[in-house]
């Protein structure tokens, strides 16, 4: 057999072991980006929160017109976002789907054309529905984001 035909693996094998090895250099690890969540403004943080965020929008669509549109759609943000931070709560299951249910009468009111000043009385009251559930939670359970 051919010497050639030996070591030539041979080589090929130091070559990956050094390589791999980093032949003694340090390399810096590079950083890992943790991923972060953008979180707007208008996001209550917690379900506690979420009551006094509707009645202020819902009172920007009476007293100022023109930033109607906006405050829709922070209500609209809000509104589908209640689910979610019911579930971070310690509601029973029968709650939760209550808060739920008025999320989705909430937005459903929203899509419907009308009254400003109705629509604002509207999710006002929704607004005091959830806030009523809210005072059920179990004494303890923290009603902010920590």
């Amino acid at each position: 057999m051919n010497r050639r035909h030996v070591t030539l693996p041979i080589r090929v094998l130091v070559a990956l072991a050094l390589g791999s090895a980093g032949c003694g250099r340090s390399v810096a690890p590079r950083e890992v980006e943790e991923p972060t969540h953008h979180r707007p403004a208008h996001h209550p943080g917690s379900l506690a929160a979420a009551p006094p965020a509707i009645r202020a929008r819902a009172a920007r669509l009476v007293a100022a017109p023109a930033d109607a549109a906006a405050a829709t759609a922070e209500l609209r943000d809000i509104l589908r976002w209640i689910p979610q931070l019911a579930a971070d709560t310690e509601l029973p299951r029968g709650a939760w789907d209550d808060v739920a249910a008025l999320a989705a009468r909430g937005s459903a009111r929203l899509a419907a054309p009308g009254d400003p000043t109705a629509l604002a009385a509207d999710l006002a009251a929704t607004a005091d529905r959830l806030a009523a559930i809210v005072a059920t939670l179990p004494p303890g359970t923290p009603a902010e984001e920590p």
